[in-house]
């Protein structure tokens, strides 16, 4: 008896692609579906879903049909792959591009430089966090349209980013792309700047998200302009001259400095702020841009504001920020008031944070400071005041050849 099971017919895929609609084009779209919802991030099971539609999208699709889509597609998976912030979601991206290489680019090499980035962005290399930021500064230098692919997802959605590891490594990661080329860092630049000066300067209460954007692009700001400071250029006027907005874009940045401190009293995410104004200007102090002498004022005023706060980080951030600034700026005449924060009645915070900085400002004598920071030692009772200039006076020792030391012991 002859059979009588039907016969499958071949499978279309030309419906998928017609001009109304293009799964690839939603698909790639629904990969930055990211948002705070309360106080909580939604997103994940849809970008979740989506790195694996595109896994069987590119596994069962032929070629000639996905062809017009591949670039894009590949340049965004290693957006994902790279700087999303869920474990899992990066892991599935990689694999989709894996995919996307062995099915696609079979014989003709549709994917750029498929196989290279597929070594560099493999299954454990994306797992953890700062590995993936790593990545993304390495795959950025194989393929200009990868460079421009990650160069935009930071500056649009990694600045702004709801997490703050999220926005650190995003400037991080900015920094590092334009090591070894300066292409399009002026553009970067400018549209970061101008994005901070509007809404810091034209809003008075920032909402939260505008918060987030204000700090990291205020520490990508600062990882550019160390970036920019690397190379080989004899003075800050070359630099100028190479960069031509580079000044109104530091200009702008200061000006919008000014305005922070009467801010910061109002806003309930100044710490963030804060913390990012320092960040910058420790940055623009190890470089090779001049600071005007009221900008350095400024810079000072602002870090001894920030020994008023509680935070740990923030406290840090500001001692390291002075140390910077010391390197390159005279400020011996300043300590006598300093040494009053730690001599005098002031908070058990302010010890804390002056108890730490003096280990980290550079001077050409040491006498006055140690002296201040072994009485501390002896006298101060906060324990963590007493810990902070212990461990100044170690500082001190490890970078000053040869120091007077004060009678300890006395």
């Amino acid at each position: 008896m002859a059979s009588t099971s039907p016969v499958k017919p071949p499978r279309k895929f030309n419906y998928l692609f017609t001009q109304r609609t293009s799964p690839p084009s939603c698909l790639t779209q629904a990969l930055t579906f990211d948002f705070i919802k309360g106080q909580k991030p939604v997103g994940n099971a849809v970008r979740d879903a989506a790195c694996y539609i595109l896994y069987s999208l590119v596994r069962t699709t032929p070629p000639a049909l996905l062809e017009p889509f591949i670039p894009a597609i590949a340049v965004r998976l290693v957006c994902v792959a790279t700087l999303d912030p869920s474990t899992t979601i990066r892991r599935a991206a990689s694999a989709a591009f894996q995919e996307l290489v062995g099915r696609q680019s079979f014989g003709v090499d549709r994917v750029p430089q498929g196989i290279n980035v597929l070594s560099m962005m493999d299954y454990h290399a994306v797992g953890a966090r700062r590995g993936a930021f790593e990545v993304a500064s390495q795959v950025a230098a194989v393929d200009g349209r990868y460079r421009e692919g990650l160069v935009e997802w930071c500056v649009v959605r990694g600045v702004g980013h709801w997490e703050e590891k999220g926005r650190e490594g995003a400037a991080k990661v900015l920094g590092k792309m334009f090591l070894d080329d300066r292409k399009g860092i002026e553009l970067v630049l400018q549209q970061l700047v101008t994005k901070s000066r509007m809404v810091l300067i034209k809003i008075a209460y920032l909402p939260q998200l505008d918060v987030f954007r204000i700090h990291g692009s205020l520490l990508a700001i600062g990882e550019l302009i160390l970036t920019l400071s690397e190379d080989e250029i004899s003075t800050h006027e070359d630099l100028y001259k190479v960069y031509p907005t580079l000044r109104h874009s530091v200009q702008d940045v200061q000006y919008c400095l000014q305005k922070l401190p009467d801010y910061a009293k109002k806003s309930v995410h100044a710490s963030l702020i804060t913390n990012a104004s320092l960040q910058f200007i420790k940055c623009i102090s190890s470089s090779q841009l001049p600071i005007a002498d009221t900008t350095l004022e400024l810079y000072i005023q602002l870090i001894e504001l920030s020994f008023h706060k509680s935070s740990e980080l923030i406290q840090q951030t500001a001692s390291e920020a002075l140390g910077e600034l010391s390197i390159r700026q005279d400020i011996s005449s300043h300590l006598s008031i300093w040494f009053r924060n730690l001599q005098g009645k002031s908070s058990f915070i302010v010890h804390r944070g002056w108890a730490l900085t003096f280990g980290y400002i550079h001077l050409s004598q040491y006498d006055d400071v140690l002296s201040v920071l072994y009485d501390s030692i002896e006298r101060e009772m906060d324990i963590e005041a007493k810990r902070n200039a212990i461990k100044s006076v170690g500082l001190i020792f490890s970078r000053a050849q040869v120091v007077k030391c004060p009678s300890l012991f006395d």
